[in-house]
C-alpha cells in the first residue's frame, strides 16, 4: 500500500531563498564541504528547505527579468526565513566586443540591485534579505582558463569585482538589508 503525503506536510518547513548566479547555481557540491549552498542546507537540516535559485550565466539584467518567475505573488513572508541576493561577478564583468557579454554598467548594476530588492521586498514583507557582494577571483587562473577555452584574456578583474561590492555596500545600507561581504571574506 503506497501512502501519499499530504501538501501541507510536505510545505510545512519554512523555505530559505538563495538567488543568484552560477555561484549560486554550482553551490551544492558533490564535493564534501565545498558548497556554499551544500553547507547553509546541511546547517537548516529539518529546520528550513534552502530553495536555490541560481541561473549560471546571469547578470541582474536578466535577474529583474526573472523576478515575476522566482517571486510570485502570493508567496507567504512567514514562511520564507531569508532570502539571499548574490549577483555581480557576471555584471562586473569588463566591457568588451564578446560573444556572450554579461557586463553591466555599474550604475545599472546598482540600479537593478534596487528593483530586486524592492520587488522581494513587497512580495515577501519583513523577511530578511541578505545581499552579497562579488568575491574576489584568481586573475591569473582566470586568464589561463579563457587562454584555453576561448584564446582570450579573461574579462574579469578583481579591482572591478570591488568596485561592484561597494555598491552592494550602498544598496544594502541604504535599503536596510544585511550584507555579506565575501570580497573581503574571501580575501580580496
Amino acid at each position: 500500500e503506497i501512502k501519499i503525503m499530504s501538501t501541507k506536510m510536505i510545505m510545512s518547513r519554512p523555505a530559505i531563498i538563495l538567488f543568484g548566479d552560477s555561484i549560486t547555481q554550482q553551490g551544492f557540491s558533490a564535493a564534501a564541504n565545498s558548497g556554499w549552498v551544500g553547507l547553509l542546507s546541511n546547517a537548516y537540516t529539518r529546520r528550513a528547505d534552502v530553495l536555490n535559485r541560481g541561473y549560471s550565466g546571469y547578470n541582474t539584467r536578466h535577474a529583474v527579468n526573472l523576478l515575476p518567475t522566482v517571486f510570485a505573488k502570493e508567496m507567504n513572508p512567514k514562511s520564507t526565513l531569508f532570502v539571499t541576493v548574490f549577483f555581480g561577478a557576471n555584471d562586473a564583468s569588463l566591457p568588451g566586443e564578446r560573444e556572450h557579454n554579461q557586463h553591466v554598467p555599474i550604475e545599472e548594476y546598482e540600479q537593478n540591485l534596487r528593483t530586486i530588492v524592492t520587488d522581494i521586498g513587497h512580495k515577501l514583507k519583513e523577511t530578511p534579505i541578505i545581499l552579497i557582494t562579488p568575491p574576489p577571483l584568481d586573475e591569473h587562473a582566470w586568464d589561463k582558463y579563457c587562454r584555453e577555452e576561448f584564446d582570450d584574456l579573461s574579462p574579469r578583474s578583481n579591482e572591478q569585482s570591488k568596485l561592484y561590492g561597494e555598491r552592494v555596500k550602498l544598496v544594502a545600507k541604504e535599503m536596510g538589508c544585511s550584507l555579506v561581504d565575501s570580497f573581503s571574506l574571501l580575501g580580496g
